[in-house]
């Protein structure tokens, strides 16, 4: 096991010691550059069934911490220091084996274009260290590793979902989440956008319920069905912030009650588990009773199908406009995506009775603008003087892009990807889809760089943005984007 022992001396970083005390760490403006150009060296690769000891060797002499694997049907997968480490010095796996039986898996991979911020939403999505950069032709260009992207900072998320992963209770739950917002912190001094910011935020937090979900099943024991737990609201959409809610829901398989309570009481049970870690993480549920403890948004999949069925009969309704947008916004955290309700909305049927209600709502958002243009603010209470971002600009976008993607069909959740893909289906025209994505991203910014303040200062975060703290060309330019956005409301209603 020598080439084994001596590869992981001089490739595990609490044992390799380099010139300056540390790794150099890239530079913030990475997380804006194209995959292709953060690939330091060409692909180290080898075939399946070589012996992991001469694969050891070769990363040693190669300096690599990773091998790319062909497959004999030229699929590709990868073996890390890791996998070295785990599978061959703690489990004792011969050196003689071939590489092919310990591979991590299918090799993850992104565009050449994609950028370094992209790249390591990939990773964190995926929960994997290393992805391959594939050319337009799906040629293999290079491997990047967490260390190749952005600034120091920016790798907390990884350090984060191994720390979630290895929790035994929820006071260690809470330690890890209490340091999500020092790396929203910093991943904003990277200059990395707020949809990807928005982006980490929910990745962590579907760690952070997947690991609650595990920890209640150990305490309950095994659950009589399969069940899925769903984000919904803006976890759902991935466009989380830190004074987000926690909006969730849960499917089951539909099962015969062996005894009264049988299969919901326990759903309930393990859902009353998990809400009461994310209180003792410090995070809130949704006012409104949008949670998997609720009948509103938990039940078996023949009750969300009844459900369902009694929301399109009256659509306009008020409880049933945010019950039919929540839905919508929802998506898989744990278990099976089969048990996941939402398309059962967007059946074709379903879809064209949705969509004047989803008009209705895109229409309910009023933006804050006066007379001249001039931002209209709270005139009393403990807001006094401010405006909300978020019901007076974001939710006339979030809105109206929910609208115009259930027109086009696109099954989509996130507010950028619906204004795009339902202006390339014609349900919007491309002027006004890249109007509303470019206040989108204003409103966006504003609103986290508003809630980053008051974190710095120990403040719990909020929606209300003081004018009179905003430059006069940020005022102009909010102005500008209200006018603009209202005038795609009314266009978008004709």
């Amino acid at each position: 096991m020598d080439d084994i022992t001596q590869f992981l001396r001089t490739n595990d970083p609490l044992l390799r010691h380099e010139p300056g005390g540390g790794v150099e760490v890239p530079s913030a403006e990475m997380a804006q550059q194209p995959a292709r150009a953060l690939i330091r060296r060409e692909p180290v690769s080898c075939t399946a069934d070589r012996p992991l000891r001469e694969v050891a060797r070769t990363m040693a002499e190669e300096h690599v911490n990773s091998m790319i694997v062909r497959a004999a049907n030229g699929d590709l997968g990868i073996v890390t220091d890791g996998d070295l480490r785990d599978r061959v010095v703690a489990e004792g796996i011969s050196v003689d084996t071939p590489v092919g039986e310990v591979v991590s898996g299918p090799l993850t991979t992104v565009g050449a274009d994609d950028a370094g911020a992209d790249v390591m939403l990939a990773m964190l999505d995926n929960d994997v260290r290393h992805v391959g950069v594939l050319s337009p032709k799906d040629e293999l260009l290079g491997v990047l590793g967490g260390i190749d992207l952005v600034a120091a900072e920016a790798r907390t998320p990884f350090a984060l979902r191994h720390e979630i992963a290895q929790a035994q209770d929820k006071e260690e739950l809470r330690d890890a989440a209490e340091r999500l917002s020092s790396t929203v912190v910093a991943l904003h001094a990277t200059k990395l956008p707020p949809q990807q910011i928005g982006h980490v935020i929910s990745v962590v937090a579907d760690a952070l319920v997947r690991r609650m979900i595990e920890l209640a099943i150990e305490s309950k024991g095994p659950g009589p069905t399969e069940f899925t737990w769903l984000a919904l609201g803006s976890h759902g959409r991935r466009e989380t912030v830190p004074s987000s809610d926690v909006d969730s829901g849960m499917a089951w398989e539909d099962k015969s009650e062996e005894e009264p309570g049988g299969v919901q009481g326990y759903m309930r049970a393990l859902a009353g588990d998990v809400e009461d870690c994310i209180r003792v993480i410090g995070w809130s549920l949704d006012p409104h009773g949008v949670t998997a403890s609720s009948e509103f948004s938990a039940s078996s999949m023949d009750s969300w199908h009844r459900s369902i069925g009694n929301w399109l009969k009256n659509p306009g309704d008020e409880k049933v406009l945010i019950a039919s947008s929540i839905l919508l916004d929802g998506r898989t955290v744990y278990g099976p995506a089969e048990l996941d309700p939402r398309p059962i909305l967007l059946e074709p049927e379903n879809r064209v009775k949705l969509l004047p209600s989803m008009l209705l709502l895109a229409q309910a958002q009023k933006l804050p603008t006066g007379f001249r243009g001039n931002i209209v603010v709270e005139d009393s209470g403990e807001h006094r003087g401010t405006f909300d971002i978020k019901h007076g600009g974001l939710l006339s976008v979030v809105d109206t892009a929910r609208f115009v993607a259930l027109k086009a069909g696109a099954n989509v959740t996130t507010t950028i990807e619906r204004l795009r893909a339902a202006s390339d289906a014609g349900a919007i025209e491309p002027a006004q889809a890249q109007t509303l994505e470019e206040a989108y991203e204003l409103f966006s910014a504003l609103r986290l760089e508003h809630q980053i303040h008051q974190l710095a200062r120990g403040e719990e975060p909020d929606d209300f943005v003081d004018p009179g703290e905003l430059t006069e060309l940020t005022r102009r330019y909010l102005r500008d984007a209200f006018r603009e956005v209202s005038g795609v409301q009314k266009s978008v209603s004709v």
